[in-house]
């Protein structure tokens, strides 16, 4: 779930407001959105970044900088340390220079989350609560048109309306 708000500053950039996701899919969260409002940019809140989406803009910026367009934020919104040094992580704007399909990314950040023996062990662990859900969900759909009632049609209609089926 993402929050954003066009800039103040510029019409091209999309500030977060507010973003949550599940360990480890945030940077694939932010890319979605980018996806999604390209050919616009994305930026840090210029008012409050949590611990949290620190990391992800820091991951981006530090592991992913070659994926990514970036605009400079001007001197006046630039987020500084206490001692007054930039935070170059957060004083950019970000654009995916290759938009992301949502499959390939998910697919993509799937395999890099699971890459480890104790992950797959987890995903192992949740496979039968998946699976139990696709189940559900198709119980509930044979449910769904097994107790439709039959839909006339054609020369239905006119033996229907010729029997007194039909009211």
């Amino acid at each position: 779930m993402m929050n954003i708000v066009l800039s103040e500053d510029s019409n091209k950039i999309y500030e977060v407001k507010a973003a949550a996701a599940e360990q480890g899919y945030g940077p694939t969260l932010y890319d979605i959105v980018m996806s999604y409002i390209a050919p616009k940019y994305l930026m840090a809140d210029r008012k409050e970044v949590s611990d949290a989406a620190r990391k992800v803009w820091r991951f981006m910026y530090d592991n992913r900088k070659a994926e990514y367009d970036m605009l400079a934020v001007p001197e006046e919104g630039k987020w500084k340390t206490r001692d007054g040094e930039d935070i170059p992580f957060l004083n950019h704007a970000y654009r995916l220079k290759k938009k992301l399909s949502i499959y390939s990314t998910l697919v993509l950040r799937d395999k890099q989350f699971f890459a480890n023996e104790s992950d797959r062990n987890k995903r192992e662990q949740m496979l039968p609560n998946i699976i139990a859900g696709i189940v559900l969900v198709l119980y509930l759909v044979f449910l769904f048109f097994m107790t439709r009632e039959p839909e006339l049609q054609g020369g239905d209609i006119q033996h229907a309306i010729e029997t007194e089926q039909y009211r």
